[in-house]
């Protein structure tokens, strides 16, 4: 008896997160529409299905890069556009809001949404997190990405950086002006 659960319970195991790739037309609807109208003209490279024990998600794969999942319904849950941005759109008009009041410019790479939050990943390395009211609950910065202090202090090096080259500059010039002015007859 034990060893037929233990034997049961590997199977269901080695059988979590088998992905199995798919033509595009086996997409849920509701992907297949999303697909159509925001990403028109982009091939898509890729699309699986991962079935779970429990659940069973669909991952699509651009050939720009931009990977998208959808539940098993076809709602979307990650978008991620690595070299582009996540079509306006696809973003909850409160999150628009937010930006646009906070940080107007920025591009949203990528999103992630889920039943209880929604992350939210900037170019600039900015990491919001919305809980289901579209409240801000956090904000983190990636790793690969510079912090505020360090574009603030990058920015005061090459300013003073600036300034003492055109003081050198002046100096040489000055300089210049001194040595041909002493060679010149009086």
């Amino acid at each position: 008896m034990i060893a037929i659960c233990c034997m049961m319970s590997f199977n269901i195991v080695a059988n979590a997160g088998n992905d199995k790739p798919i033509n595009v037309n086996e997409l849920p609807a509701k992907a297949q529409t999303l697909l159509s109208k925001h990403f028109k003209g982009q091939k898509v490279m890729l699309a699986t299905i991962e079935s779970g024990v429990v659940s069973r998600s669909y991952d699509v794969v651009l050939r720009n890069g931009t990977k998208l999942e959808f539940d098993k319904k076809g709602n979307l849950t990650e978008i991620d556009c690595k070299q582009g941005i996540v079509p306006s759109q696809l973003i909850p008009q409160p999150i628009k809001n937010y930006l646009k009041e906070n940080y107007r410019g920025e591009i949203v790479r990528k999103i992630e949404l889920n039943k209880k939050e929604y992350e939210v990943e900037l170019a600039n390395g900015i990491d919001l997190t919305f809980n289901k009211h579209f409240q801000l609950i956090d904000i983190d910065w990636s790793a690969e990405k510079e912090k505020p202090t360090d574009f603030k202090a990058k920015s005061i090096r090459i300013q003073h950086a600036d300034i003492i080259s055109k003081r050198q500059d002046n100096v040489r010039q000055d300089g210049q002006k001194a040595a041909l002015h002493s060679t010149l007859p009086e």
